[in-house]
């Protein structure tokens, strides 16, 4: 009957190895050819090396406090080596890897499910027994071996490509077997943990002992970011065996396929892991100034002996040292006490020593000699710690230079005087680091503007070190290079449109190597003219000497002109380079902002008079507060920075004003009005007003009593001299309640709008009641009155108002003398906006109440009762 053969199965029969072999090398290739076609491998880092001797193989094992010897290898060729995994996911760093294949087929990414060599060598009778089965291609390493202490360990790792398919079919497997003094025959002592249970694919995997397992997947879809080819390995397990110290024993380290030669399978064995616990000393210099100093320095950089154990110890361990060498105790080094202990529980110790300065020119060694004594053989360690001399500090000698010229300083020593080092080596800092290219370099390039000493210092440990170095600049020579001179100039103070004319007095300009020097002018912000000042700004220069206030410039603020003298820069300027540049010291100017007379006008139609209320601002006094306006015109008299005052004009009096003001500076403004109309009309009018709105210009106006009034007529001009009628409104009568009108302009033009509002009696006696502006510009910010009421006031007043933008706004009321008996500051809100005015104290009259922003202002008639 013909053999029938599965692909997802594999027979377990050993006389069938050939034809199992044959389909389990079929399934790899068809493997192979389909993974390769969909994935080439971009590296690999776990690496391996096959160019390595017996040995060598054994003696990568073995760590301190073991000795090994008769070292037998029985494994092909390519089938051990040594590897490295520190950039693995493996979890060794390090050590030798025994196959049953080859030590290639183990470097990743996991490419395929089935990589194999078969090697066709014969198998292992001690792994026969642990795979319960028999095995091929086995690769064994032995030797003998005497341990120092009464413990060895081993840190491996088991990896298959037999993994995860294979698992209960072929139970590839691997052993570690000691035996000597204390042990009966063989004992393998990889096992898993906390069990006699021997590792092998059987015994570890996704279904038994899954915890130390490692799932390295199947090799398709491939991985990038694999490192090693098994498609499963163990955690990284410890093996540990009880010896008896001083005795021999002999090692055997074991891995086979089982019942096959196909799929490679490996152990991974840590460098040195075989070992026992063994302490190692150093000594190092300590300075927390000087990173990687080895070398300790006398007086500056002290040394410590540091004792290192591989393990943490199981119980305190007292030791000694000693110390030799040419350095001396009490001379070179403080006393030492050479007896300590390194806690259990803990892996170092360090012992503190002090270097002095002997005062001798000379290079010290101190020699430490420490013997870690075992059971059957003593071990004597030995460290060096180098004490040297401090090479002095050495800078460059003191120089002399010529305005614009540079130089480099160089500075040495300050290092442990040691052979082979460079003098220049050390960590420097310069002081000031005005002029030079770099602060902390040995070699920095000097460029001063003037005579500068410079002090540089270094750090060693403890101790500090500096020297000076003077760089003389020479100065120029007034006779042949230019003179900026003083500046003088014909106002100190300039008025906003003014101008500013500065004259260098005494300035010499001088041609030198046929480069002929050139004056300029300059505003700036220093006060001695010093153009390497930091933060030194110019304003504005030119060959001049002129300057207008026409905005451009800072104002209210103190500036500086200096003139300057140098070689021509090819541009008609002084060149700023110019060594031998000449600058006048600062001659202090102040531009000011103008002077603005700000008016407030009124008329109270109850009795005619014209209320004129006016605030100066700007000019000097806007520098100077402590200075005043001197005022002209309707009214003589100083006044301060923002004070105000109200010139009354009687009804019938006079149809004009001007005012004239003047500061200090000479700074001055004027506010004329040749024709306001006011007069007593029958009808008492509280409040005229008018805004823009998108529908048109609405008019609003309220009167607190009437008397035989027939009808208002409202009139439009665009220039406030022709007027044009466009309503009339019905009068009430005669009234003593208050009456409130409105009328909206809908054809109102764009621009500057004038509304005189006029009253005509019963008899047809007219009277213009007053004129409003509006401007219809479509970016309008109204402000203005809605109400007063009651009318009359009692007690409280209410007072609404509209804004047109959110901000802080001053409302107050004045009495008809002009004083003021009322002020409120208000948090306006965009829209309507109501506030109370306490009356209850102010006597019985008409009072006037203005709102303002600060830049738009309404006033409204208030009645007290």
């Amino acid at each position: 009957m013909p053999q029938i053969y599965h692909f997802n199965k594999r027979k377990t029969i050993k006389p069938y190895n050939f034809m199992s072999n044959f389909l389990r090398t079929a399934i790899t290739v068809l493997i192979l050819l389909v993974t390769s076609a969909a994935f080439t491998p971009a590296f690999a880092q776990l690496e391996v090396n096959g160019s390595v001797s017996a040995e060598e193989l054994a003696q990568l094992l073995v760590g301190e406090g073991v000795v090994i010897s008769n070292v037998d290898l029985n494994c092909p060729d390519g089938a051990f080596g040594s590897f490295n995994g520190v950039n693995s996911n493996l979890g060794l760093g390090s050590g030798i890897l025994l196959t049953s294949g080859n030590i290639d087929n183990a470097v990743g990414p996991n490419d395929s499910g089935g990589a194999s060599t078969s090697l066709g060598t014969p198998g292992d009778p001690d792994l026969d027994l642990i795979t319960a089965g028999g095995t091929n291609d086995a690769c064994v390493l032995e030797f003998d071996f005497i341990p120092f202490d009464d413990e060895l360990t081993f840190n491996y790792v088991f990896g298959s490509e037999e993994y995860l398919e294979y698992v209960g079919s072929f139970n590839d497997g691997f052993a570690l077997l000691i035996s000597g003094p204390g042990i009966v025959g063989q004992q393998n002592i990889a096992l898993i943990p906390g069990t006699p249970t021997p590792v092998t694919i059987n015994n570890v995997n996704d279904v038994a002992n899954s915890a130390y397992y490692v799932n390295n997947g199947s090799g398709s879809p491939v991985d990038p970011e694999s490192t090693v080819q098994y498609d499963g390995f163990t955690v990284v397990l410890t093996a540990t065996a009880t010896v008896i110290p001083c005795q021999t024993y002999h090692l055997k380290i074991a891995v086979a396929d089982a019942l096959d030669t196909a799929l490679d399978s490996g152990v991974f064995i840590e460098e040195g892991s075989l070992s026992t616990n063994f302490i190692s000393v150093e000594a190092s210099a300590v300075s927390l100034t000087v990173a990687g100093l080895e070398t300790a320095v006398e007086g500056c950089v002290n040394g410590v002996v540091t004792f290192i154990a591989s393990e943490p110890l199981d119980e305190d361990a007292n030791l000694t040292f000693s110390l030799a060498g040419s350095a001396q105790e009490g001379v070179d080094y403080a006393p030492v006490n050479t007896s300590f202990t390194i806690p259990a529980g803990t892996t170092t110790f360090s012992v503190p020593i002090e270097v002095l300065e002997d005062g001798i020119s000379d290079s010290d060694n101190l020699e430490v000699v420490f013997a870690l004594n075992f059971a059957c053989d003593t071990i004597v360690q030995t460290a060096s710690l180098n004490i040297a001399d401090v090479l002095p500090l050495t800078v460059s000698p003191n120089i002399t230079l010529s305005p614009g010229q540079s130089t480099t300083l160089s500075v040495s020593g300050g290092i442990p005087d040691v052979p082979g080092v460079d003098p220049a080596s050390g960590t420097y800092t310069w002081s000031p680091a005005t002029g030079l290219s770099s602060a902390t370099s040995a070699n920095p390039t000097c460029t001063p503007i003037q005579t500068t000493t410079y002090t540089v210092t270094s750090v060693l440990g403890d101790c500090t070190y500096s020297q000076q170095v003077t760089v003389t600049v020479q100065s120029c020579d007034p006779a042949t290079d230019g003179q900026a001179g003083i500046i003088s100039t014909d106002a100190d103070y300039v008025c906003s449109g003014n101008v500013l004319t500065a004259t260098a007095v005494g300035a010499v300009l001088n041609v030198v190597d046929g480069v002929p020097d050139v004056l300029a002018y300059a505003l700036h912000n220093s006060p001695d003219g010093d153009i390497t000042m930091p933060g030194f700004t110019i304003y504005d220069a030119n060959s001049t000497g002129i300057f207008s206030n026409d905005g451009a410039y800072l104002t209210n603020t103190t500036l500086y002109i200096s003139s300057i003298v140098a070689d021509d820069d090819g541009t008609g300027f002084p060149d700023l380079a110019d060594p031998c540049i000449s600058v006048s010291p600062g001659y202090p100017v102040v531009f000011l902002t103008p002077v603005q007379i700000v008016v407030n006008e009124a008329c109270d139609w109850m009795v005619g008079d014209y209320h004129v209320t006016i605030a100066i601002f700007g000019g000097y006094p806007a520098f100077n507060p402590g200075s005043a306006y001197n005022v002209s015109g309707d009214f003589f008299g100083s006044l301060a920075l923002g004070e105000n005052v109200e010139i009354i004009f009687p009804e019938g009096s006079t149809t004009s004003y001007a005012f004239f003001v003047s500061d200090a500076a000479g700074c001055g403004d004027q506010a004329i009005n040749e024709e306001f109309v006011c007069y007593k009309t029958p009808v008492e009018l509280l409040n005229y007003t008018g805004k823009v709105l998108p529908e048109g210009n609405q008019l609003n106006w309220a009167t607190a009593t009437e008397t035989d009034n027939d009808y208002f007529t409202l009139e439009r001009s665009a220039d406030g001299n022709n007027f044009t009628a466009i309503a009339t409104i019905d009068g009430a009568g005669t009234t003593i309640s208050a009456v409130s009108y409105t009328y909206l302009d809908r054809n109102a033009p764009n621009g500057v709008s004038y509304y005189r509002l006029s009253q005509t009696d019963f008899n047809g006696q007219t009277k213009v009641a007053g004129i409003v502006s509006l401007n219809r510009t479509g970016n309008n910010k109204p402000l203005a009155f809605n109400y007063v009421a009651p009318v009359p006031v009692i007690d409280v007043a209410n007072i609404a108002f509209t804004t047109a933008a959110t901000g802080q706004y001053s409302l107050k009321v004045f009495d008809v003398t002009g004083r003021l008996v009322y002020q409120l500051p208000i948090d306006a809100n965009s829209g309507n906006n109501t506030v109370t005015v306490d009356m209850s104290t102010a006597s019985a009259g008409v009072y006037f109440v203005t709102l303002t922003n600060g830049t738009d202002m309404v006033s409204t008639k208030l009645v007290k009762k």
